[in-house]
């Protein structure tokens, strides 16, 4: 049986709430958010399949109010 890619490294991740000054997308529902705060998930190193960022550094993940709570609720997002 395989081990997660979790099971070998830790990622080094972190939320931060931002406010859209100017119009950003979702990432996960391609809505368009302007003028309200939004959450951006930062993926530091490398993602759960061992991929590491491709573009940049790191990469960014942008997420609406609505599908933050909506992660917080289901129990994907662990407190700190």
């Amino acid at each position: 049986m395989m081990k997660h890619i979790s099971a070998h490294t830790d990622l080094q991740c972190e939320w931060t709430k931002q406010f859209a000054w100017f119009p950003k997308r979702s990432d996960i529902t391609n809505e368009f958010i302007w003028l309200t705060t939004y959450w951006e998930y930062v993926i530091k190193e490398m993602d759960a399949y061992g991929y590491g960022p491709r573009k940049d550094k790191q990469w960014k993940l942008i997420y609406t109010r609505d599908e933050y709570i909506q992660k917080k609720l289901s129990g994907e997002i662990k407190d700190e």
